[in-house]
């Protein structure tokens, strides 16, 4: 069980890549956005666009069911090591 990650290095990489052009590790960002309306109410709760780009971009490099498992770990990773995700 111990190398079911054996990607991991380089995964990682791609996430950090991918969060400090969304705010860097100095800044929260956020899981979810919040849409609202054109009167300021909220109407929708959607992934953040960060976790978008890194949902397709493990999607397109390892199938769905593979993806899946790598952003939970990429996320759990992430909040383990001190990174600013809320």
């Amino acid at each position: 069980m111990q190398n079911e990650w054996q990607t991991k290095q380089q995964d990682m990489l791609f996430v950090k890549e991918v969060i400090s052009h969304f705010g860097g590790s100095d800044h929260l960002i956020g899981i979810f956005e919040i849409g609202f309306n054109e009167d300021g109410e909220p109407q929708q709760v959607r992934l953040s666009e960060w976790l978008n780009i890194l949902t397709q971009h493990f999607q397109r490099r390892y199938g769905d069911e593979k993806a899946e498992y790598i952003i939970r770990k990429v996320i759990s990773e992430s909040v383990i090591s001190g990174n600013t995700l809320h």
